[in-house]
């Protein structure tokens, strides 16, 4: 099954987004109404496989199984600038689903990054093309090319249900996923969270500087800490 790429997130939309980290959009995910399993955050396993990697964009979902590159092939003959290939392996730990070759293939037509529920090879050349993949695992046994799987369709990805045109944000820390119709609310209480973590970090140089300085020590506890200890 070959569906068409959903609409891109719009461009105000990710240069808000730019400005978060994985772990402040999951945050921010947290604290909405809305449920969102696991806050958005692909199972830890999924890493970046070289330092520095980043990736932000609009999700082109694939489903592939037992090692088959055909399906990501198809995914990329039909890609479109800045999205970010988000794929279900199908638990496949026996093979590399992708190497250099293929990624060189993706960022010649303009994707943002690979996602991957499966394992990747050829680590070395991938960190030197300076694409973001993130994957579960590496190997060098490489893949296959059996008629299998479906694009742009709903997938599990390292457990979570990733849709096409979702919003996607990799880095150190890992890969998070927003559900299309909470972004605007995620980034909304996302930024809230950096209006908490500016006075935060406050808190903690002013309470740096008054040690140093041998003034008396400002309160350095974030007062919903004091407010739990009072009821306590």
């Amino acid at each position: 099954m070959i569906n068409p790429c959903a609409e891109p997130i719009p461009e105000d939309i990710l240069e808000r987004t730019k400005k978060m980290s994985s772990s402040l959009l999951s945050d921010g995910a947290k604290f909405i109404s809305a449920f969102i399993p696991q806050d958005g955050c692909l199972g830890a396993a999924c890493k970046p496989v070289g330092a520095g990697m980043q990736v932000l964009g609009t999700a082109l979902t694939v489903q592939t199984f037992g090692g088959s590159i055909y399906p990501i092939q198809v995914a990329i003959k039909y890609a479109k600038p800045g999205y970010v290939l988000v794929i279900d392996g199908g638990g496949c730990q026996d093979r590399a689903y992708a190497g250099d070759i293929v990624f060189s293939a993706c960022q010649a037509v303009g994707l943002n990054g690979f996602v991957i529920d499966g394992y990747t090879r050829d680590i070395s050349g991938t960190v030197a093309l300076g694409f973001p993949v993130f994957s579960t695992g590496i190997t060098a046994r490489g893949p296959v090319r059996e008629k299998c799987g479906s694009v742009n369709i709903p997938i599990r990805c390292c457990g979570v249900t990733v849709y096409p045109g979702d919003l996607v944000l990799g880095d150190a820390d890992g890969v998070v996923v927003i559900p299309r119709e909470h972004i605007l609310a995620v980034l909304n209480s996302a930024e809230s969270k950096i209006a908490f973590e500016e006075n935060r970090r406050k808190m903690i140089s002013d309470y740096c500087s008054a040690k140093a300085s041998g003034r008396e020590l400002p309160e350095i506890v974030p007062q919903w800490a004091l407010d739990l200890l009072e009821d306590a």
